[in-house]
């Protein structure tokens, strides 16, 4: 359900989605939106969404705009709170709400793709590190004690890598310092949703269409608020933390300005593919741009989930390949010696 969270922080795309189709539907059957709200805070248990919804209702009986008291709780997001004013003043809030909602909802699957796509070579790169941790410090010096007992010493790639074993152990607290600090700083990019944490470990291609699939889905929602192509350029455009989907969007709104159309102008830029910009051609030919626009996200999602779970069937038996080579040949440069002094003994 819905929560208040602490001071500078936004509602999450599940909470806003939540919201979003929950007062959506109120609206859509008549209710007033105090009405609507005091009908959501009868349902919500969890004590912050009751003194978020309090706060919300509050200002409706004192006859502020909802988009100015959703601002005021420093909850929303901005785009949120500008395309409800619009829906507001447009008499489509209910419309406004659900594009809201669907639009939130993308924004978590994309965002639970990427976790999936991070999630698993991350932990797998964790796991290599633990595995050539325990090997180096604990493993090699018990090789080395065992070659000294038979009265020799470890030589070439083996002794290279108890050298290592050394420095590893007089450096260790400082390196688990410096991952710590790796961590916490990943850590706060991926809350800050910024766009860096992504960028960091998704190729270019897949940031890309990631970055492609929200400005489609925002520029639906604004036209189907009842914003021109312009303004719902310009406010989509705003969202986007993409820095080469960010130049094109502005080279489109340079040709606008310059009296070139926008199905001509979105086309030369080369934002969508050439069967994409088809459509918005005939799109704005048959007044539905808006959903042509939302299929044009839908298409963009598809791929991005695809592009996904192909980069996921590489990672993994990549990864898992590459630990087991690394252990392999830590092991063989310990063992092959050992074997060789064993023959050598006639053992």
């Amino acid at each position: 359900m819905l929560r208040q969270q602490k001071e500078g922080a936004m509602l999450s795309n599940i909470e806003m989605t939540t919201f979003c189709t929950q007062l959506g539907m109120l609206i859509h059957s008549g209710i007033s939106i105090p009405e609507g709200i005091s009908i959501m805070q009868e349902d919500v248990t969890d004590e912050k969404a009751q003194v978020l919804l309090t706060q919300i209702y509050e200002g409706l009986e004192i006859q502020q705009e909802f988009s100015e008291v959703l601002k005021e709780t420093g909850e929303f997001p901005k785009y949120a709170v500008d395309m409800i004013r619009i829906g507001n003043y447009s008499g489509k809030l209910d419309d406004v709400l659900s594009a809201l909602a669907n639009y939130y909802q993308r924004e978590e699957n994309i965002s639970t793709g990427i976790k999936s796509a991070i999630t698993y070579p991350a932990i797998m790169i964790f796991m290599l590190f633990v595995v050539m941790g325990v090997l180096i410090t604990n493993v090699l010096p018990i090789f080395q004690d065992v070659y000294r007992q038979l009265g020799t010493d470890l030589t070439g790639p083996a002794r290279a890598m108890l050298n290592f074993s050394d420095l590893l152990q007089g450096t260790l607290p400082f390196i688990i310092i410096f991952l710590v600090l790796v961590i916490l700083l990943l850590f706060y990019l991926w809350k800050k949703k910024s766009g860096v944490f992504s960028r960091l470990f998704l190729n270019r291609k897949l940031a890309g269409a990631i970055a492609v699939g929200r400005f489609a889905s925002g520029l639906s929602l604004t036209l189907s608020s009842g914003l021109d192509t312009d303004e719902s350029l310009k406010m989509t455009g705003e969202l986007t933390d993409h820095p080469l989907l960010q130049e094109k969007i502005k080279k489109c709104q340079a040709q606008i300005q310059a009296g070139v159309g926008f199905a001509e102008a979105i086309s030369k830029v080369g934002i969508f593919n050439h069967t994409q910009n088809r459509m918005i051609t005939i799109g704005i030919r048959a007044g539905a741009l808006d959903q042509v626009m939302a299929e044009i996200a839908n298409q963009c999602n598809e791929e991005t989930d695809a592009k996904i779970q192909r980069l996921l069937s590489v990672l993994e038996p990549t990864l898992v390949a590459i630990l087991a080579i690394i252990v392999g040949i830590v092991l063989l440069s310990m063992m092959l010696p050992l074997m060789g002094i064993m023959t050598q003994m006639g053992l």
